[in-house]
């Protein structure tokens, strides 16, 4: 029975840490669930017949777990579950050792298998759960976009730690009169030193993320000014062009009339006015960080034969940062361009509108048939690991200021919809 509790608590706990920790998605369906039953069976009944390598196939049927349980790339869970499963147990051995420890210091050991290990698994999701506190909540940072090289520094402290309290603790029981003396002070310095070297670990991993956050984001911008710039110069100098040559377009068009050539007449001037059209400078929304992004856009989608329509206009100051504005604009005109570049003469709307207390934003592209189809918002990237995190940043960054942010597809007219509302 005790193997069987200890499973399940222990697929609970790493499955809970995935899922609000690496943002990862249960699979979906009865499958999953009649086949994590079937292995929590299996490992309790090898666990019973084989206990001296209970921590061998204890360890191999929480990664299988993890496999069961979420949607991602089988060699990243295998190496995300066998790294949980090393830290998860590391901790919950030493906080058995503590607990142990000062059980039999104060003379109560024999209450130990009773309510002992309920004990260390407090220990063990009070370290989790500050963790969790410490780097999502305060800093909305997720474990996966922690580097890997500090998750690993995390593990090998762990290991070490482990190390350290159980040839402690040996040395301790041997010294009966040290162990009811000074246990309690070694232990709970132990203890103290285990969450805090850990928190120092993340604190620096949060602020060398939040610098590597900052740098892309504002490359990011210098390179959405950058091609504005260009964009700007090319339409220029087209503009230039036509104007040098506008005399000779007006006596053309004069000479047209002379011979009563209406129909010429008026396709040359058609002709004009779209080029004319053609060269203008660009968004115009009353924001230059969004008029970048706009153009920007609009630059590579001209590649792909994709136009984007902007209306309305910005008339107050949004009280959103100019990053966090990047990431809005930025990561959902980045999916509709992509969306589109496979499809001819498509059109992206842009509608943005602002009041006295609220800022309103609309994106709508046209998307594929069989997307549209889909029940869930899927991705057309190859690379699996890029699904759903610009739409997951976009959801962040307008969380960070209390707005809604709501999209979905629209089946009757095969088109994909984001709406994003703030109050400004």
């Amino acid at each position: 029975m005790i193997y069987l509790i200890d499973y399940v608590l222990n697929v609970v706990i790493l499955c809970t840490l995935i899922s609000l920790g690496w943002r990862m998605d249960f699979r979906k369906g009865t499958i999953p669930k009649v086949s994590l039953v079937l292995l929590l069976i299996a490992s309790v009944f090898l666990s019973n017949l084989y206990e001296e390598y209970y921590l061998l196939i204890f360890g191999v049927s929480l990664v299988f777990a993890v496999i069961i349980c979420f949607q991602s790339n089988i060699t990243y869970l295998i190496k995300l579950g066998l790294g949980l499963v090393i830290f998860t147990t590391m901790i919950d051995l030493m906080s058995s050792i503590i607990i142990e420890a000062i059980m039999v210091a104060a003379g109560m050991y024999d209450q130990y298998w009773k309510w002992g290990v309920e004990l260390s698994y407090v220990i063990s999701v009070t370290l989790y759960t500050l963790v969790y506190h410490m780097v999502i909540c305060k800093n909305r940072i997720y474990m996966d976009q922690i580097k890997t090289k500090y998750k690993v520094a995390v593990l090998i402290q762990s290991v070490i730690f482990y190390i350290m309290i159980s040839f402690l603790y040996e040395s301790l029981y041997r010294n009966e009169s040290l162990l009811y003396v000074d246990v309690y002070s070694i232990l709970i310095i132990s203890l103290i030193g285990v969450f805090y070297s850990t928190g120092m670990v993340l604190k620096l991993a949060i602020e060398h993320e939040k610098l590597d956050y900052a740098n892309s984001k504002l490359k990011f911008d210098v390179e959405c000014r950058a091609k504005q710039l260009k964009y700007l110069r090319e339409k220029t100098e087209a503009l230039r062009s036509f104007r040098h040559d506008l005399i000779n377009h007006l006596v053309t068009v004069r000479d047209m009339l002379k011979r009563k050539d209406i129909g010429g007449a008026q396709k040359y001037t058609d002709e004009m006015l779209e080029f004319t059209m053609a060269c203008k400078s660009g968004a115009n929304t009353g924001n230059e960080c969004i008029d970048a992004i706009v153009n920007y856009y609009s630059y590579i989608a001209e590649k792909y034969g994709t136009t984007i329509s902007v209306t309305g206009k910005i008339e107050r100051e949004l009280r959103m940062e100019e990053m966090d504005t990047v990431i809005v604009f930025g990561n959902l005109l980045k999916n509709a361009v992509e969306a589109t570049a496979s499809m001819e003469r498509a059109q992206i709307d842009i509608s943005v509108r602002s009041t006295e207390d609220e800022f309103y934003l609309l994106i709508t592209n046209p998307v594929k048939k069989e997307m549209c189809d889909n029940t869930e918002c899927t991705s057309t990237k190859v690379a699996y690991f890029d699904h759903g995190l610009g739409l997951k940043n976009v959801q962040n960054a307008v969380n960070k200021y209390g707005g809604s942010f709501e999209y979905g597809y629209l089946k009757d007219r095969c088109e994909f919809e984001a709406c994003v509302m703030l109050s400004v």
